[in-house]
Order: C-alpha cells, then sequence, then structure tokens
C-alpha cells in the first residue's frame, strides 16, 4: 500500500492509502494477476484505495485515476487510459465508520484492449489526485502514486 499524500494541515482530517494489481483477463470473466502479458490479451491496473477522517464522509469532488507505461530500453510511452483520466466521485466509495473514524473505500479499473501495448519491458507507475467537480476541475494537493509493477508484454506468435 502506498500513502496519499495530503497537505499538513488536513492530517488527521483527511488521509488516505491506495494499492494496484495489474490483472491478464486470460479468458471472459477469468482474471489472472500477473507481470507478464500477452500482446493479444486484455488486461487492466486494477486500484483499490481508501480515504479516512472527517472530510471522508461528506467532500464531493472527483478522484481522477491514470496509469502510465515507461518502456525500459527503446520503445512506446503510454497514459492510460487513451482517451484521458478515469473519473471517480468521491461519494462512489463505500463508507464506514471502523474505530469511529470515517472511512470511504473505493475500487476502479483501468481496462486496456489488446493490442494497446507494443511488446517491451514498461515500469508501470499509477497516479491518483482530487479534482474540484466543479469545471474547471482544478486538481487540489492530495495525490497517491505507485511505482511498479514492471510489467513485460509479448508477443505469442501466430
Amino acid at each position: 500500500m502506498a500513502h496519499i499524500s495530503v497537505p499538513a494541515v488536513l492530517e488527521p482530517a483527511y488521509d488516505g492509502e491506495m494499492d494496484v494489481q495489474v490483472i491478464e483477463i486470460a479468458e471472459p470473466d477469468t482474471p489472472v494477476p500477473t507481470n507478464h502479458i500477452r500482446t493479444t490479451q486484455n488486461w487492466r491496473v486494477h486500484v483499490e484505495w481508501k480515504m479516512r477522517g472527517a472530510l471522508a464522509a461528506f467532500l464531493v469532488d472527483e478522484f481522477r485515476l491514470r496509469a502510465f507505461l515507461e518502456s525500459i530500453g527503446p520503445g512506446a510511452e503510454l497514459a492510460l487510459p487513451i482517451a484521458g483520466p478515469l473519473v471517480v466521485s468521491t461519494m462512489a466509495g463505500a463508507l464506514s465508520f471502523p474505530g469511529g473514524i470515517a472511512t470511504r473505500t473505493y475500487a476502479a479499473d483501468i481496462n486496456v484492449p489488446a493490442g494497446t501495448v507494443p511488446a517491451g519491458v514498461y515500469k508501470l507507475v499509477t497516479t491518483l489526485q482530487l479534482h474540484d467537480d466543479a469545471p474547471p476541475g482544478a486538481p487540489y494537493p492530495i495525490a497517491g502514486m505507485v511505482e511498479g509493477p514492471f510489467l513485460n508484454f509479448f508477443n505469442p506468435g501466430p
């Protein structure tokens, strides 16, 4: 789990943590955690995070989630999803009160179609940042990043 950093003035009113898992979809509805992915398979980055503190109960904004692939050696550099960040409302998380502390738990998937990533070795960096949900959607200084794992995309042949 990685810590989601928040300005010191907000702690302990709002803080959190996040975790990332890479999953290859070998068959429909059969996710397989892996770091070796066939270029012919769909795959996803599964992200789970939780936010705690007084603000977690009522903050109405949005998280923006992205995954970045940096090639090791020559190759592509990618930001996923290709269409732009995945947006998740702060109110979408399941609300609970463990130990009397407001906690929202979230999960989201960045789905990547087969053929999006060329064969090669990449380092994954997954980012999550809180943004104002009103236009223009300005970012807040509340963000989390998970570095890794390394991923090997390979062409399984004909």
